[in-house]
């Protein structure tokens, strides 16, 4: 069994330790997100609460990966549907090729 490679951040003001996602430079860049996102909500915010921050930058964040879904669920569908046409359209040039001249 491989152990976790885990790596040092900050991360709303806190050191943390987080596991490497692919690499150390996505990770940061992950930690970077993460960090930008609760600087918004805390700037926004007319109270200091953490602890509210970081679970509405979860929640945003979760919200994001949904709509990321979503997307791709879609892209996915309308790819669908263009190689259906493509098959109708073969399935026509065939039987155009299989008639006798």
């Amino acid at each position: 069994m491989t152990k976790e490679q885990l790596i040092q951040v900050k991360l709303g003001g806190k050191t943390v330790q987080v596991p490497v996602f692919q690499d150390e430079k996505t990770t940061l860049q992950i930690v970077a997100s993460v960090n930008a996102r609760l600087r918004d909500i805390e700037e926004s915010s007319t109270r200091v609460d953490t602890q509210a921050y970081a679970l509405q930058a979860a929640y945003l964040f979760a919200v994001d990966s949904i709509r990321a879904g979503q997307a791709a669920d879609e892209g996915d569908a309308e790819l669908l549907k263009n190689l259906v046409r493509i098959q109708v359209a073969l399935k026509g040039i065939l039987g155009d090729l299989a008639k006798p001249s």
